[in-house]
């Protein structure tokens, strides 16, 4: 898989995992588990899924919410009317696992998709047909986990990986590493502020980093923070990361440990401990009422309507309480979209109810 140990190597032993993932895979080829967005989650808990396949990323298109692309551990889906019906979108592929998912917002036809064994794939057809996006990277990066791009200067795209942070200012142009200041490098979890693109905070294996000029050079942030730099990165790493839409200096981290906020741009972190603790692999705010929250974890879905002070269990209807990644219509907020390891959910009502989506793996 070209799978190199990072700057802080996890005592887990991704290789062995990873093969012993592959063994699973081949004598279950449809049922996988896969490695979902959640890298520091699943890495901890490979196994064979006897169920449906594992969501492991989500993209719904910004101005038309009918179209939603989802990747699981063996192709992508695409529906064009709200998740009522899928067709396979992974023509001229490899059979890469897919970890992350993006739509250009200023050209909504061109797709990314970042994968686990084969690095980053484009598409300008909406999904049709797929070529590899690789110059530039390291000839061992294999797992994209993050795809974000600039808000402010065209064209500017970002990547986070196990190996670290890229850069690119031009869809024609090379990937370039931007790791300077970085200690911990195996990236889950990257996010711009959305009034300061120059500001951008990773997720790692070994907490919170921020830049404050588009990536060049990468501060760590872990005040308040339950990080283990002696027992290694995977049993205490970052997950997810929102910025709050309004209020930028507020931020919210679901971890390895539990559900994290800061209201100072990351300099302190405070442990909401009204979530359970343990691994939050996902989290959603709400674009216009940024005082509803909703997280994804191994026990299912929470929701906070006081800006993540307190929090609910809003599982009903879910039959796969593990969730990798939610994702909410940026149209109908209302509506969200939760990937499990046993298949794709839909609520329309504010979580209050969840309705599985077949894909046909």
């Amino acid at each position: 898989m070209g799978i190199v140990k990072g700057r802080n190597a996890s005592p887990l032993n991704v290789s062995e995992r990873v093969a012993r993932a592959d063994i699973c895979e081949r004598k279950n080829p449809a049922r996988w588990v896969g490695v979902t967005c959640g890298l520091l989650v699943v890495l901890g808990s490979i196994g064979c899924n006897k169920g449906l396949p594992a969501v492991s990323s989500i993209a719904i298109h910004p101005t038309n919410s009918q179209i939603i692309y989802v990747g699981t551990a063996r192709h992508i889906h695409k529906s064009r009317d709200g998740g009522a019906t899928w067709n396979m979108a992974d023509e001229g592929m490899s059979s890469a696992r897919v970890m992350s998912l993006a739509v250009d917002p200023r050209s909504t036809a061109m797709i990314y998709a970042g994968t686990f064994g084969d690095a980053i794939w484009r598409s300008w057809n909406g999904g049709q047909t797929w070529i590899p996006d690789n110059r530039g990277l390291k000839g061992h990066l294999s797992i994209v986990t993050a795809i974000v791009f600039d808000q402010q200067v065209p064209a500017m795209m970002y990547l986070g990986s196990t190996v670290g942070i890229f850069k690119r200012t031009d869809p024609e142009e090379m990937w370039m590493e931007r790791v300077e200041g970085m200690e911990s490098v195996y990236t889950v979890a990257l996010v711009a502020d959305p009034k300061h693109p120059d500001i951008l905070y990773a997720g790692t294996s070994g907490g919170i980093y921020k830049s404050v000029d588009r990536a060049e050079h990468w501060k760590v942030m872990n005040a308040g923070l339950s990080v283990d730099p002696v027992r290694g990165a995977l049993s205490h790493g970052v997950n997810s990361i929102v910025v709050h839409p309004v209020e930028t200096n507020t931020l919210y981290i679901g971890t390895t440990r539990g559900f994290f906020t800061s209201t100072d741009g990351a300099r302190q972190w405070s442990q909401i401990r009204t979530i359970p603790a343990g691994n939050v692999a996902s989290i959603v705010i709400h674009p216009r009422d940024p005082s509803v929250l909703y997280a994804g974890a191994n026990g299912g879905i929470y929701k906070s309507t006081d800006g993540g002070a307190q929090w609910t269990a809003v599982n009903h209807g879910l039959t796969n309480l593990t969730v990798r990644v939610l994702a909410m219509d940026p149209q109908q907020p209302e509506t969200l979209y939760a990937g499990t390891n046993g298949g794709l959910f839909e609520s329309s009502d504010g979580g209050r109810s969840w309705t599985m989506k077949p894909l046909v793996e």
